[in-house]
């Protein structure tokens, strides 16, 4: 029997979390189960996905074609939750792995996209008009700047729908009946929020951004944080009322 308030979101590693989104969750009474790889969590059987409420699953520095033991098992629970109409919510590895389930395919993205900007300006995300009007991007602005770390991109069938853009990329999908993931990574907590140096790992760690300046990311980082921040809430209150409210 499925269990509307227990929604499980995979961490694969401590500083790709669930942030903002796994905050509206518990600012609207649920509690998530977290569940980190990096802590040595192990992932749930592909037969109790259809028993959640949700399954999220967050980035990872790894590709969904990689030949690893804990990849095959989160593509498998993607493509469970699809096949058994399982809201599922993915923040850029996590839209991979499900667009991926859901039947579409995941390439090398071009351009790449890492930090909050390149030479042309802020990467900036708008909606396309079919987003107006769903459920998972409802009270989100026209558009909006976004945090990016990714060297690969969905390509989406004709199953699917784009929800928003940015530079010919699909930044957010509609998969399935209960789908939904985003490419990029608004979800990043500031520090006196709870995830203390995330950031400065982000900044040490992540391929794309350990080449750029750290100051001017950071500075980017700081002035940008504010609106990341009412981005990815929103997006976890929209989940937590896609799954109250459509069962």
């Amino acid at each position: 029997m499925r269990q509307i308030d227990r929604i499980t979101i995979i961490e694969t590693l401590d500083d790709i979390r669930a942030g903002y989104i796994g905050m509206a969750l518990v600012q609207r009474g649920v509690r998530p189960e977290i569940i980190n790889l990096e802590h040595g969590d192990a992932l749930p059987p592909v037969e109790e996905v259809s028993k959640m409420g949700a399954l999220a699953v967050m980035g990872s520095p790894y590709g969904v074609h990689e030949d690893l033991r804990h990849i095959h098992h989160i593509n498998a629970l993607a493509r469970e939750a699809y096949h058994t109409d399982t809201t599922f919510f993915g923040g850029c590895f996590g839209l991979q792995t499900g667009v991926l389930g859901a039947g579409g395919d995941v390439v090398t993205s071009v351009p790449t996209e890492y930090g909050l900007s390149d030479e042309n300006g802020r990467f900036i995300v708008t909606l396309t008009p079919e987003a107006y009007n769903d459920p998972f991007t409802k009270n989100l602005p026209p558009s909006f700047g976004v945090l990016q770390a990714h060297g690969k991109m969905v390509v989406p069938t004709g199953r699917m729908t784009t929800m928003g853009m940015s530079n010919g990329i699909h930044q957010m999908v509609r998969f399935g009946r209960r789908g939904f993931g985003v490419q990029f990574h608004n979800e990043v907590m500031h520090d006196e929020e709870g995830e203390k140096n995330v950031w400065p790992n982000w900044l040490k760690n992540a391929d794309g951004l350990k080449q750029q300046d750290p100051v001017r990311l950071t500075t980017e980082f700081e002035t940008a944080h504010p609106e990341h921040r009412v981005i990815a809430l929103q997006l976890g209150y929209n989940l937590h009322d896609f799954i109250q409210t459509t069962y």
